[in-house]
């Protein structure tokens, strides 16, 4: 079904130059938080600083600013006002939680930070880092992407001169590692890297994958971490160690010919990811050919996945789209939006950002 966006309303007509009346093009209404209008989508926020990734936990929604201030936010899914949970001086980026604790990024700081899901005296997790991006927890452990990142590639944007640079000749490709094939300590040099942490109290970070060229989205399961690469076009995967046995297990490379992809979602054994060549891919989480669900999209950002419908937000279109999972046809959720940026599911409804007036963040019933 097809969501009307935020609208627009005429200007106040202002005087020409020659004493003319004329009406100044359409712009967003006055943002408020609410709606319950059927077929119409909800905002969840106003205000917000670039807002950038979002993640459900529980009975609410987090997400964070990408301009300091007030870096990360939450509401109520049911409903009502957004809610403070960290100001900072730093912009914060990814983000993850678990049924106690928010989680975050910090790339400008080289910080993973966490504070209390009711907020408080934010803690330092991890330090010293090389530009952490994109963050997920699986309750255990946290994992974050780290390196050589450049401006706008955090939303899959062109790299340098719009070059793929699968060639670079210090990245070293997702099969590397460090010389001894073990982990090293938190300190990363210019190369793209996979860090984690235990979610232990006194836990030390870590790195488990070093030499990557330029990680990007993340995800994880019981069985793997899963991450794609804008330089060399690649999706990759870390199965994950079993208890008591011995030797680092070995990257392993599940896709490759993407064009810089960018946002990551797991979901029924599959991996669901956008790239700038305007397309939706997905790939078994144990292997197989690449296909691609969707194709023509206009700047395709962030991307999440249920049973049914991989969802995606497509930036410059200023929509949100889904297709079946088994393929088909892909539609509107909703359109006239402002920058969407990244997005998430439930239950029962889709939230995204919208990067344009203002700072939104937004919902629709499935």
């Amino acid at each position: 079904m097809l969501l009307v966006g935020l609208g627009c309303q005429a200007r106040p007509a202002t005087t020409a130059n020659d004493g003319s009346s004329k009406t100044d093009a359409p712009g967003p209404p006055p943002c408020t938080v609410g709606g319950t209008m059927a077929g119409m989508s909800i905002t969840v926020a106003c205000g917000q600083k670039s807002p950038a990734k979002i993640v459900v936990g529980g009975d609410s929604v987090f997400w964070t600013n990408e301009i300091p201030g007030v870096i990360v936010s939450t509401a109520s899914r049911a409903g009502g006002a957004p809610r403070t949970v960290v100001v900072g001086n730093a912009p914060a980026f990814g983000i993850a939680v678990d049924e106690t604790t928010v989680y975050w990024t910090e790339p400008t700081s080289g910080k993973v930070m966490k504070v209390a899901r009711s907020g408080g005296q934010p803690v330092t997790v991890a330090s010293g880092l090389n530009n952490p991006l994109h963050l997920v927890t699986d309750g255990t452990n946290l994992y974050w992407t780290a390196g050589r990142r450049r401006p706008n590639e955090a939303d899959g944007g062109e790299l340098d001169g719009g070059e793929t640079d699968a060639g670079d000749t210090d990245g070293g490709g997702t099969d590397g590692r460090n010389a001894d094939g073990g982990r090293t300590d938190a300190g990363q040099s210019d190369g793209g890297s996979i860090g984690t942490v235990s979610l232990r109290p006194g836990s030390k970070p870590s790195t488990l994958v070093s030499g990557l060229s330029r990680p990007n989205a993340i995800a994880v399961d019981d069985q793997a971490l899963y991450w794609t690469d804008l330089a060399d076009g690649t999706v990759s995967k870390l199965p994950k160690q079993p208890s008591g046995s011995s030797g680092a297990p070995t990257p392993v490379r599940l896709a490759d010919g993407s064009r810089q992809p960018g946002d990551l979602a797991l979901a029924n054994g599959h991996l669901y990811w956008t790239d700038q060549g305007g397309r939706v891919w997905h790939v078994g989480r144990n292997g197989g050919d690449a296909e691609v669900l969707a194709s023509g999209q206009d700047s395709p950002s962030g991307v999440a996945a249920d049973e049914q419908y991989v969802y995606w937000t497509a930036v410059a279109a200023g929509t949100v789209m889904r297709v079946p999972v088994r393929g088909g046809a892909a539609t509107v959720v909703a359109d006239g939006q402002d920058e969407p940026y990244f997005i998430t599911v439930d239950d029962t409804s889709v939230y995204w950002t919208n990067r344009g007036s203002g700072g939104r963040v937004t919902k629709a019933a499935k």
